[in-house]
């Protein structure tokens, strides 16, 4: 039982780590605004991301670019429609 409870509690542990490791997030991530791809540069990560559409009221995919952007950028798409499909 013991040894449950420690796993338990690793896995939660990693869980929260990988959640703060999502490159590219927001401080404040919105649902609204336009999609925005955010720009190219040498420092810039491209990586999948997901916008809240609200005309269609649904999260989507989107290829952001890697730097700027606005803040309607979610890591996942469970984030996005936690935030945004209320």
């Amino acid at each position: 039982m013991h040894l449950q409870s420690i796993i338990i509690a690793v896995l939660a542990f990693l869980a929260c780590v990988s959640a703060q490791a999502c490159v590219g997030r927001p401080r404040n991530p919105s649902c609204s605004g336009p999609r925005d791809l955010g720009i190219r540069g040498r420092r810039c990560t491209p990586r999948t991301m997901w916008y809240y559409d609200p005309r269609d009221r649904q999260c989507k995919e989107m290829r952001y670019r890697g730097c700027r952007g606005n803040n309607n950028r979610h890591c996942t798409k469970a984030a996005c429609e936690r935030q945004c499909r209320r």
